[in-house]
């Protein structure tokens, strides 16, 4: 797990199972506790999973520092771009449309988990990569505004998957091949 040499395949298949996991913590909801000011349990059990599973494997080796910066970054950003799309950018003074707030959450989490990746591991990018993510993430996010709005968990989980998986890719993908 700890390789940053995994296939893109194997990379893919530990997204999509990351996205999947929304559906067994989905019921957690029922609980709605707080953790920590604010963050749900459930928050922060979809931003944890995403961390081991999509951005964790590009360390070199296990740092337990590390580890725990990625998971409590990925927390960070689910919480604020689901606030962001639910509030539909109220704090910005805008009025958008529902739809139009998940789809620039998707772009700004997309970019927000490059950075992380990118300031916590620490892994180049190509000078693309930000547009890039920014695109697929948005991508993702549009995916994601139409999935939500179904009342099973497991429709809902499709954006999730979706915008993981994207994610995931570009990351791989827009990577530069020579290390720091």
């Amino acid at each position: 797990m700890f390789s940053h040499n995994l296939s893109l395949n194997l990379r893919v298949v530990l997204a999509i199972l990351s996205g999947l996991s929304v559906v067994p913590i989905a019921y957690l909801e029922k609980y709605n506790s707080a953790v920590i000011y604010g963050v749900s349990l459930v928050n922060s059990l979809i931003g944890a999973v995403f961390a081991v599973l999509v951005m964790m494997p590009y360390l070199k080796r296990f740092n337990v520092l590390k580890v725990l910066l990625l998971i409590a970054s990925s927390i960070f950003i689910y919480t604020l771009v689901s606030e962001l799309a639910i509030k539909r950018y109220d704090v910005f003074f805008t009025d958008i449309s529902h739809r139009t707030s998940i789809i620039l959450s998707g772009g700004l989490g997309a970019i927000l988990t490059l950075l992380a990746v990118q300031l916590i591991i620490p892994i180049r990018f190509k000078k693309h990569a930000y547009w890039m993510v920014i695109i697929t993430g948005a991508f993702g996010g549009f995916i994601f505004s139409y999935s939500i709005d179904s009342n099973l968990v497991v429709i809902n989980s499709i954006g999730y998957i979706v915008w993981q998986v994207l994610v995931c890719m570009t990351l791989f993908y827009t990577k530069e091949n020579r290390e720091p």
